[in-house]
Parts: structure tokens; C-alpha cells; sequence
């Protein structure tokens, strides 16, 4: 259109030209007949050559101002026209600017769209419009931000230009948008698209299976009517316990069940924690029975056939956990686990062994050479276990050579003693021992790596050799987790002491002989002795059937006490730190470093030396590594308290009596306060409740900013969706802090508004209206009306919302108009209505 334009602009330029050099050039020409006179006729008198020459001077000149004359003419015409146009284009920008006024003040204040401008030097409110006001109860200009919404207040930190956030304010849910070049907040009404996703989150399908755990081979040995008697003691008591979260419950068969629920429901029990693990320990406990109940629960929008997959997942990690628990699978979430409590049920029997070794047995022979690796830093049990294992390969393939994988750089300095009596004792196997840059070189896609005493890729000795090979065996005895590596066979025991133990068995059912040297089979045993705590926890029949035959191998406890002998600067430090020990609750030992540790081992040293202080039950070490890490490593020598499911709460990991966890980007007193709110969460005796800070009005608990006691696992939840804090010291002071500003800010606020109201009961506002013939008065007065009027006649200003008329202004009269500044503090303005003078 431009290009156009511009065109059009050329041409009338041209022809313009052209019109001037025409007319110049046909006023030439009428003097043509002079002009060829002096050319012609040269030898003409000089007088008479002197007139034609002045009578063409003088023709040529007036044709020059006519030509001119005629040529302003037309510069003024079109001057005259290009004013006109943009007098009519400045008239339309004006009638549109009226408009554009209208719709921006209706935008403004008319429309559902909150307007807040802040002042970033104080950050205090500079404007608010009236929708706004509506939505905070109608607060001050020069309110600071913090007092009206601290999520507000806390995107003024942002650095990107503009961020959005949801806010719950009072029952009703706001899209807030900050814009920070503008310093401006907009608020859209969002409570009908969040209360239909509430709608949806809450009646999310779910599915749970129940399984006991051990039943069959339990009620085995009872009679009939017993096992009648007990089955329908469990029965009534998951019965009692599903029918008051009204749910679907259908028997599969003996030990199994169906479930069928809603999130909502759902996340009721997560609040409960589950008491129905406790109830069907207590008849088992009441009968002397080993049987627990372990569940799988899946949670997603999903078809059902989908889901009851997930259940059925979750389900067996519950039991490769060891039972007696739950495990829940949320779409969107981490996995959760509840329960496990106790050890964890020796329900392995030598037929699964036998079925276990076959199948490695065949994985084995089926590929080329093996690779064995373990977690890192490897203890005696991870050692032991990739001995073992590297035996029974070198007999099945023993035309190929396998390997052991470890870093000797980062050994400790005890396993260093172990490795230097290997290397005397047996150099042959010290030369199948490389490194990870070696193992990189040698393993192809037909090579098998054994991974054992370890499923966790986070703190596998290697991760980056995983890549070479799809074929991978997991032998562990931890308790699963989600967070499994990729395999194509994983045999995991969690009611096994050791994977020592494991692989024991497994050489048992070979019928192949495997020769074990006494060297060997002590750090085998040794491996035993530290996961068994001298025998003293996770020992059962079998435990202690492979350590016989470990000691007719050769091995010497002598030899094992040896290798586990500290240094005397160790022993000072460990002294020094078991001083510091704090009792918490009556039963747990923690213990906080004041020292970096460089050894991740010496802490849990520590906290097994802690175990040996009289009604501990449970200790935990707090120090902080090299790595920028703080390190936190648990021990318990109580069946009631499993000290894995407090690590994996803190993003850690273990067994049920030795567990630990490495906390990034924290430090010790907040992994520490951690660490007491899980504790007391999970172990609180009696019906004791926590003490929280709610964040917002909850219905039938309290109100926002009241100290309230609930029960621990609804007070996390609360603490856990931001929807409460947790009432310490610190919490506290800052709560009462902010009353005391806000009462301040109150008290000021009714000193204005008194000397307001004042104000405004000395002054009146008229009107003069027109009126018609018969003294009628078309239409009314508004309390926008007297919001101008009162803005104009005494420069007050005030909100509409807060005018309250009696009746109708529809006539002539005095009438008197309640304003509400603030609760109790009304104001009455007098209003005169008069008729108009003609």
C-alpha cells in the first residue's frame, strides 16, 4: 500500500513537470515573432533594437508572474487539501481515542481482570482497580505486597520478564500474571478450570491387589477348622478396614484380592499410613504366625488393563522388598513406600535356589566371557560375592576368560591388606581383577555382566560399561526399589543376610565342583560377619548353614578381626564423635560431625559402634564428604525399625538394618532437621499430635495462621502441599512477627479512616437535575453518580462497592447514603437532589 502510494506521488510530480515546461515553452512562443526579429534583422537601429529588446524583457517577465501567480495557486489549493485530509484523519483519531478511553476505563474497572501496579523501590501497591480490590478486600494504596499475598510478593525476584502462577485466594482459584517490565500484576478468575481439575485429580482410577505373605506355607501344619478360624479373622479385618473409604473389594483367590478405588480415597489412607499393615501383624503376632500383607497400588487415568499392570508391578516389588508393605505407584510421582517394619520373611525356599541356579547356569554358558561388578567402594560381601561368582563362570565356561572389575585406586586402605594377601595367596585370580578403562576394551555384545551385592545404577562401580552389553544378571539381597538396572535376569532375596549367602546356595545346586581357597572363603565369611553384624541381626538357618560351610572351606574369623583393625587417630575420632551423640526420642543415636569426612565408611563405623549404647535401637551419622555432599549413614539393630525406608525418604537406600544417603546442595542442620521430622513421623509413640502453621483456611480444622494439632501424617501432608509449616521456634516468631505488622498496619488503618469518616459526615454533595413537565425525574442516581460528584465537589474518592443506599435516588429530595469505610466504621453523607434551573 506504501509502494503505492509512493507511485502515485511520482506521477503527479511528472506530470506536474511536464504542464510547467509546456506552458513555459508556449509563452515562448507567443514572443516568437521578436525574437526571430533581433535574430534576422541584426543591422537594425539601436533605439529600435532597445524597445524590442525592453518590450520582450517585460513580456517575458509578466508571463513569469502569471506563471507563478498560477503556479501559488495551485500550491495553496493543494495545500488547502492535504490540511483538510488531515484534519478529517485527526478528527477520526479523536473520536477513536474517546472510544479507545472508554474500553480501556471499562477494561479497567468494569471487566473480570485484576489490575495491580506496584512500586518496586518499597514494593507497595501504587494502583489497584477495582476488581482487584474486590478480590483482597479492598486494601490501601501503599500496602506492601507482603501483607496482601507472599506469592505475589515473591515473583517481584524473578529475573525472566514475565512469570504466571496460580493462587488460592479464599475459596476461589486466580491465574496471576506478573509482568516485570510494567511492574503490573493481572489476575483472571480460574476457579471453574481448577475445581473441574480437582474434580478430575479426585476421581483418578485406582487399583490395588492385596497378597498376605507366606499364608499357604504358614497354615500348612494347622487343621482345618484353625485355618478357618484365622483366614476369617484376616478376612474381617481387611474387610472392616476397606468398607470405610467405601471402595470395591473382591476375593481372587485364598491370599489375594481385588481393590477398586478413587485418588480421593486413596489419599485418605496415604494420611493414615495404612493401619491395616499393623492389624494383620497383630493377629499374625497373636496366632505366632509369619504372615504379613503386602499391597501394589497404581493411579493413573489409564484403561483398567493398563493399570491393573502397574498394580501387579507394584505388588511384586512389595514382596522382592520383603513383604509387609505397601507400595504405591502415582502417575506423575515418586513411588512411595509404606510399612516394612519388620525383617523381612525368610519365604525363599532351596526349590527357588535350585531354579535360580539353573537359570544363571544357562545365562552363563549361553554367552562369552563374563564381567563382575559391584557398588563402589566394595565391601567385604561385594568382594566376596564377585569371588564367588567369577568361580562358578571359570568352571561353566572355562575355555573363556572373566574378568573382576575394580578400581584399586580407590580402595580402602583395609580392603588394600585384604587385596595384598590375595595377590600373595593367589596372583592367578589377581590378574583377572582390571579396571573399568580395561573392562571398556574387552566387553562386547555377546560379554554377560554380573552385577552383585547392588541394583542401584546411581552407585554402580561403572555405569558407562552397561552401554556395551544388553546382558545383564543382578544377584542382590537389598530391598528393591523403581530405580533398578535394566536386566534380563535378577535374582534379589531381601530376606538373605548377605549375597554371599545367595551365591552359596547357588554353587550347592551346580553339581559342579567349585574349588574355593581358605583365602577365599575368609573373605566370604568376612563379607558374612559385617552384613550379619557378627551374626546378630538378619540370621536365619541358612545364614548360618553357608557360614558352616565357609569354615570347612578354610576361613579364619582371626584373620577377618585383623583386617578390620583401625587406625589409632580413627579410633580417637570415633571416640570424639560418640561424645557428641544426641538422644532423640529415647531410642535414637544421632550423631553430627563438625569435621569433613573423607571416608564415607568411618561414619558408618561409627553408627554401628553407636548401636552398643544401652536402649538404642537405631543410629544415625551426619557428616559432611569432600564432594559437597552431606553424607548420612544409618544402622539399627531393632526388627521394629527399618532404617531403609528413612533413607528413601531422604533419597537414599539400603536394608532394612543398614541403609545410608548422600544429600546434595544442603547442609547438616537441615538434613538433620529432616531427619528428626521423619523419625517422629514414623515412630512417634502413642496418639501424639504435631503442631503446624496453616497456610489457609482448612474447613473444620482452622483458620489461616492458626496453630493447630494434628496427626503426624496429615500435619506432613499439610507441610508437604504448602498448605501449612511446621510450628518451631522459627516458624513461630516469624508468624507472630507478621501479626504484629499486620496489627499495626490495622490500627492505622482505623485512625484514617475515623478521621475519614469525620470528613466526610461535615461536607454534602448536590445535584441539579432536569426534570420533566409534570416535575418527573428520568432515571436515577447512582452510587457511581456520587462517587464522582463526592470526587469533584471535595477531591474524596472512594469505591463503589463501599456506598450503601436506603432507597432509590429516583426524585427530588434530601437523602442520606451509608458508606462502609471499614467494620464499624460507617460514614453518612448527605445528599440533596435539586431540580435544574431552565
Amino acid at each position: 500500500m506504501l509502494t503505492l502510494r509512493k507511485k502515485n506521488l511520482n506521477y503527479k510530480k511528472i506530470f506536474l513537470f511536464i504542464i510547467l515546461i509546456g506552458t513555459f515553452l508556449y509563452m515562448t512562443f507567443l514572443d516568437y515573432d521578436n525574437i526571430k526579429l533581433l535574430i534576422h534583422n541584426p543591422n537594425k537601429e539601436i533605439q529600435e533594437v532597445k524597445k524590442i529588446i525592453i518590450k520582450l524583457f517585460f513580456s517575458i517577465l509578466g508571463k513569469l508572474v502569471i506563471f507563478f501567480i498560477f503556479l501559488s495557486i495551485y500550491m495553496h489549493f493543494q495545500r488547502s487539501l492535504k490540511i483538510k485530509r488531515l484534519q478529517k484523519r485527526l478528527a477520526l483519531w479523536s473520536k477513536l481515542s474517546y472510544y479507545i478511553d472508554k474500553i480501556g476505563e471499562e477494561v479497567f474497572n468494569e471487566l473480570t481482570i485484576g489490575i495491580i501496579v506496584i512500586n518496586t523501590t518499597n514494593n507497595t501497591i501504587e494502583w489497584i482497580n477495582t476488581y482487584a480490590n474486590k478480590i483482597f478486600n479492598n486494601p490501601d494504596i501503599n500496602t506492601s505486597l507482603n501483607l496482601i499475598n507472599n506469592q505475589m510478593a515473591e515473583l517481584l525476584n524473578i529475573k525472566e520478564k514475565e512469570q504466571q502462577i496460580v493462587l488460592k485466594i479464599k475459596d476461589k482459584y486466580f491465574d496471576c500474571l506478573y509482568k516485570k517490565e510494567f511492574n503490573v500484576f493481572y489476575l483472571f478468575d480460574a476457579t471453574q478450570r481448577e475445581r473441574v481439575q480437582t474434580l478430575y485429580h479426585r476421581s483418578t482410577p485406582a487399583l490395588i491387589f492385596l497378597s498376605f505373605d507366606n499364608l499357604e506355607n504358614s497354615l500348612k501344619n494347622l487343621d482345618f477348622s484353625e485355618q478357618s478360624q484365622i483366614k476369617v479373622e484376616y478376612l474381617s479385618a481387611i474387610s472392616d478396614f476397606f468398607e470405610i473409604y467405601e471402595t470395591y473389594l473382591k476375593q481372587l483367590s485364598d491370599d489375594k484380592f481385588l481393590l477398586l478405588l478413587k485418588r480421593e480415597q486413596l489419599e485418605n489412607m496415604i494420611l493414615e499410613k495404612f493401619s491395616i499393615l499393623k492389624n494383620i501383624r497383630n493377629i499374625s503376632e497373636k496366632y505366632k504366625l509369619n504372615i504379613t500383607l503386602s499391597m501394589g497400588i497404581a493411579c493413573y487415568n489409564l484403561p483398567f488393563n493398563q493399570l491393573a499392570y502397574y498394580s501387579q508391578s507394584a505388588l511384586e516389588l512389595a514382596q522382592k522388598r520383603g513383604g509387609d508393605q505397601v507400595v504405591i505407584n502415582i502417575e506423575n510421582q515418586k513411588i512411595q513406600y509404606f510399612g516394612a517394619t519388620k525383617t523381612s520373611l525368610n519365604t525363599n525356599s532351596k526349590i527357588v535356589s535350585r531354579v535360580n541356579s539353573e537359570i544363571i547356569k544357562d545365562l552363563i554358558q549361553k554367552h562369552n566371557n563374563c564381567f563382575f561388578m559391584s557398588h563402589k567402594n566394595p565391601d567385604l560381601d561385594a568382594f566376596g560375592s564377585m569371588i564367588a561368582i567369577y568361580k562358578i563362570a571359570s568352571i561353566l565356561n572355562s575355555d573363556q576368560d572373566h574378568y573382576i572389575i575394580i578400581d584399586t585406586i580407590f580402595m580402602e586402605k583395609n580392603f588394600k591388606n585384604i587385596y595384598e594377601n590375595l595377590n600373595k595367596e593367589n596372583p592367578k585370580l589377581l590378574k583377572n581383577i582390571i579396571n573399568a578403562n580395561k573392562a571398556n576394551k574387552i566387553i562386547n555384545k555377546n560379554s554377560l555382566i554380573i552385577i552383585v551385592d547392588n541394583q542401584h545404577l546411581e552407585i554402580l562401580d561403572n555405569n558407562e560399561l552397561l552401554n556395551l552389553t544388553d546382558n545383564i544378571i543382578i544377584i542382590d539381597h537389598h530391598r528393591s526399589s523403581e530405580k533398578i538396572i535394566s536386566n534380563k535376569f535378577a535374582y534379589i532375596d531381601a530376606s538373605a543376610s548377605s549375597t554371599v549367602e545367595m551365591i552359596m546356595e547357588l554353587i550347592y545346586f551346580l553339581n559342579h565342583p567349585v574349588y574355593i581357597s581358605p583365602l577365599e572363603a575368609t573373605i566370604m565369611y568376612g563379607g558374612m560377619i559385617i552384613d550379619t553384624n557378627f551374626f546378630t541381626s538378619r540370621t536365619s538357618a541358612r545364614t548360618l548353614e553357608v557360614a558352616s560351610r565357609l569354615i570347612n572351606m578354610g576361613a579364619e574369623s582371626q584373620k577377618i578381626k585383623l583386617w578390620l583393625r583401625q587406625d589409632f587417630d580413627q579410633i580417637l575420632e570415633m571416640n570424639r564423635l560418640l561424645s557428641r551423640m544426641e538422644i532423640y526420642m529415647k531410642k535414637f543415636a544421632i550423631i553430627t560431625s563438625d569435621k569433613p569426612i573423607n571416608d564415607r565408611s568411618f561414619l558408618a563405623k561409627v553408627a554401628e559402634n553407636s548401636l552398643n549404647v544401652q536402649n538404642i535401637e537405631a543410629a544415625f551419622v551426619i557428616g559432611e564428604l569432600s564432594d559437597n555432599q552431606i553424607g548420612i549413614s544409618a544402622r539399627s539393630c531393632s526388627d521394629n525399625i527399618n532404617v531403609q525406608i528413612i533413607m528413601e525418604q531422604m533419597n537414599g537406600g539400603g536394608h532394612i538394618n543398614s541403609a545410608a544417603s548422600q544429600i546434595k546442595n544442603s547442609n547438616i542442620d537441615n538434613v538433620l532437621l529432616e531427619l528428626k521430622n521423619i523419625l517422629k513421623n514414623e515412630y512417634q509413640e502413642g496418639n501424639e499430635n504435631m503442631k503446624i502453621i496453616l497456610l489457609e483456611d482448612l474447613s473444620d480444622k482452622g483458620k489461616k495462621e492458626e496453630i493447630i494439632q494434628v496427626n503426624p501424617g496429615f500435619g506432613n501432608y499439610l507441610i508437604r502441599t504448602k498448605k501449612a509449616l511446621l510450628a518451631n521456634p522459627q516458624n513461630i516468631k516469624y508468624l507472630e512477627q507478621n501479626k504484629k505488622i499486620k496489627e499495626e498496619k490495622e490500627q492505622q488503618k482505623i485512625i484514617l479512616m475515623t478521621k475519614l469518616k469525620e470528613e466526610i459526615e461535615d461536607k454534602q454533595i448536590t445535584f441539579q437535575i432536569k426534570i420533566g413537565p409534570n416535575g418527573e425525574m428520568h432515571g436515577k442516581i447512582t452510587p457511581k453518580n456520587i462517587i464522582d460528584e463526592l470526587y469533584k465537589s471535595h477531591n474524596i474518592l472512594l469505591d463503589k462497592p463501599k456506598i450503601i443506599l436506603d432507597n432509590e435516588i429516583n426524585a427530588l429530595g434530601i437523602y442520606k447514603a451509608n458508606i462502609i469505610l471499614k467494620d464499624n466504621i460507617i460514614a453518612a453523607l448527605t445528599i440533596n437532589v435539586k431540580a435544574k434551573k431552565s
